[in-house]
């Protein structure tokens, strides 16, 4: 949301570049959309193709001899290996309840979004359009009976559609009524674009003021530096947030909470200021909470004060007491690891899968043709 304005604004501080691993054709076809008259973007556009790699992201493949005035702007920052002048979004999701695959760390989301009509309800909404088919065909094999035999027909086709009708206007009024009772399916309240149109102008701000003192002005130092003040002083622990088996310092969460200037340590000790608990009722939390002096937040606190750049209170992010005995176990393994989210990615023959889309597209545009011909014909 806010695309638009939020380009136009920030074409008038900063020369805007795309690089993405999609395709070339994917790029210039996502760049028509959001800039169709090259206002904005020009032809400055790296997709995989030319980038040289299908892990990795490099700023140098645009600016070879001096990044520091170069600002990245990307939801995956380990693309970049976590370079200073990366400043990390979140996705916009655009669907409620998908969720990244991308980030196994982001807080499950509420899944309960079950608009799908019953089975009768399906029945009643398919079967309007196909008895009216069928009537059709009927109607047309048999045009050579007799006008009484045809009228009579006219008219029980008549009767069904109608009843159908009736069927399928009485389905969506069900359906209507269902969807008003449940959490609504998009949400459009997203606001990650103004927040990042402050801070991008922050930085402008910083730079030329740097620049014009006769100072060092630096991008790669000067985005670390304002990111490192919002955590200072926090050390802080993890308990069933980064899963057992991956190294915390591959892990986005522990990784973005070093560069906002928190402290990560395994084990809970005295220093220990905050735990971040993906689940209650861990031997972490109940340590924690044996000693008294921890504030044992939700993800949702980090995650919050990493995407204003501004520590949030603890207070409305405390973690409640569990109402059960049932404890979840210390280790923490996600139902697909990253490493394998990885390995599938590099597993795949991108030059076949898009042969077979060409080659899709190209079978479809025939299709439409031979209609139209034939349609033309009749």
């Amino acid at each position: 949301p806010g695309l638009k304005e939020f380009l136009r604004e920030i074409s008038e501080y900063y020369e805007l570049h795309i690089y993405t691993m999609g395709t070339r054709h994917y790029a210039e076809a996502v760049a028509n959309i959001i800039d169709p008259n090259k206002e904005i973007f020009s032809e400055r556009i790296l997709s995989r193709d030319e980038s040289g790699s299908m892990i990795h992201k490099n700023i140098r493949r645009l600016f070879p001899c001096d990044d520091s005035m170069a600002v990245v702007i990307d939801d995956r920052a380990d693309v970049w290996q976590w370079a200073p002048n990366v400043i990390k979004v979140n996705p916009y999701g655009f669907f409620v309840g998908i969720g990244d695959i991308n980030a196994s760390f982001l807080p499950k989301q509420n899944s309960s979004l079950n608009s799908s009509p019953s089975p009768e309800t399906s029945n009643n909404i398919e079967n309007p359009s196909t008895q009216a088919e069928n009537t059709t065909n009927k109607h047309e094999a048999h045009s050579e009976t007799s006008n009484s035999s045809a009228a009579d027909k006219s008219d029980n086709s008549q009767d069904k559609e109608n009843e159908n009708a009736q069927k399928l206007k009485q389905a969506q009024l069900e359906q209507q009524s269902t969807h008003n009772r449940e959490d609504p399916v998009l949400i459009d309240d997203d606001a990650e674009l103004p927040k990042l149109l402050t801070i991008l102008k922050d930085i402008h701000i910083r730079y030329y003021e740097a620049f014009e003192n006769n100072q060092p002005a630096d991008v790669t130092k000067i985005i670390p530096a304002m990111k490192s003040v919002v955590l200072r002083g926090i050390k802080l622990v993890f308990t069933h947030v980064i899963p057992t088996k991956q190294p915390k310092e591959s892990s986005d969460i522990w990784n973005l909470a070093l560069s906002f200037g928190a402290q990560c340590f395994e084990t809970i000790s005295d220093e220990i200021t905050h735990l971040v608990a993906g689940e209650r009722g861990t031997d972490k939390v109940k340590e924690a909470r044996s000693r008294g002096n921890i504030q044992i937040v939700r993800t949702e606190w980090l995650l919050d004060s990493i995407k204003n750049w501004a520590r949030q209170p603890e207070e409305p992010y405390l973690l409640e007491q569990s109402s059960t005995n049932s404890s979840p176990k210390e280790d923490y393994e996600p139902k697909i690891s990253a490493e394998e989210v990885q390995q599938h990615f590099l597993e795949i023959d991108w030059d076949s899968f898009e042969k077979e889309v060409d080659e899709e597209i190209l079978e479809s545009g025939d299709t439409s043709a031979d209609s139209e011909t034939e349609s033309g014909n009749e």
